[in-house]
């Protein structure tokens, strides 16, 4: 009886074994699909396939990595020089921005003594002006042509008197 188990077994062994080649006979390509030949034969033939298309991706991973190399070699020390560039332009911009705040600051405490300084003359101004009224209205009433007779007058006193004394000098 345990022989005839082994049997069973062995025999549904063959049959699982017979359905998966039936069915990898259905996945394979219909070119390759030559029942006539050696099992070993077809699949020696889809290894040969395998191996060309695999060297094929080799070689293209190959040459992607050697330009990827390439262009890190070339663009990495160009991008390293531009962000050190970058670096100093945002540097002296900041400086430029203090220097442009200092100045601003300055502009700001100038403007605020420059309004003192109006402030304070006009307090002199407005203290001043009853006095400057008085004044002008004073220069308003002289009378410039009686001033300018007696300077005239006092001209003609004096020069005598000048050329009296220039000639003992």
């Amino acid at each position: 009886m345990p022989e005839e188990k082994y049997k069973e077994i062995d025999d549904a062994k063959e049959k699982e074994i017979d359905m998966e080649i039936s069915e990898a006979a259905k996945r394979v390509p219909p070119e390759s699909a030559d029942l006539s030949k050696d099992p070993l034969e077809r699949i020696a033939a889809d290894q040969r396939k395998t191996l060309f298309f695999t060297r094929i991706i080799g070689f293209s991973a190959l040459v992607m990595a050697i330009a990827v190399v390439i262009a890190c070699v070339i663009i990495i020390p160009k991008a390293i020089y531009t962000l050190a560039k970058v670096n100093n332009l945002i540097e002296e911009g900041s400086t430029t921005l203090e220097n442009a705040n200092a100045t601003l600051s300055n502009i700001d405490s100038m403007s605020a003594e420059i309004q003192t300084a109006a402030d304070g003359i006009n307090k002199l101004v407005d203290n001043n002006s009853e006095v400057l009224q008085e004044s002008v209205a004073k220069l308003n009433n002289i009378d410039f042509e009686s001033l300018n007779e007696a300077i005239k007058d006092l001209s003609d006193v004096v020069e005598p008197m000048a050329d009296f004394f220039n000639r003992f000098r």
